[in-house]
């Protein structure tokens, strides 16, 4: 099959995740990748597409956030990119777990987004610029 790239943009409303989280799902299948690593792709990409709507476009529905995906060279390929200032927090650190424990009752928990990222699949850039937004690229190898 021919591999061609994708490109759609969804507003920065909680929900809209999911139609392009299917979608890059579908595309995967198409070219062979495993159950598994479709799975774990999914969770990458939501949790790329909730930090763009969150922390770049402050949940703006008019601040769009662009997916782009794509299947080459035996890697999936999925960029998303926010709207937001393209301030990108270089002290990234592992989630305190206990920490997250005891806030969990009480007010919102979370943190977790690029930890998961990083941990589900092959390969996470994160990249931004200066009034022109933050862009997270995650890349899975479907080769073993």
């Amino acid at each position: 099959m021919e591999a061609g790239k994708v490109t759609t943009s969804i507003p920065s409303i909680e929900g809209y995740e999911e139609i392009v989280v299917e979608s890059i799902a579908t595309m995967a299948r198409l070219f062979g990748v495993s159950a598994k690593k479709i799975n774990n792709l999914r969770v990458a990409v939501n949790e790329a597409c909730i930090n763009a709507m969150e922390h770049g476009n402050d949940y703006d529905p008019d601040k769009p956030i662009t997916v782009s995906y794509s299947y080459q060279d035996s890697e999936m390929i999925v960029s998303v990119k926010d709207a937001g200032s393209g301030e990108v927090h270089s002290d990234f650190q592992r989630p305190d777990v206990e920490e997250q424990v005891k806030k969990f009752k009480t007010e919102r928990i979370g943190g977790w987004g690029l930890f998961l990222m990083k941990s589900l699949v092959d390969e996470v850039d994160i990249v931004g610029s200066e009034g022109q937004g933050t862009t997270a690229t995650l890349k899975i190898t479907t080769e073993s």
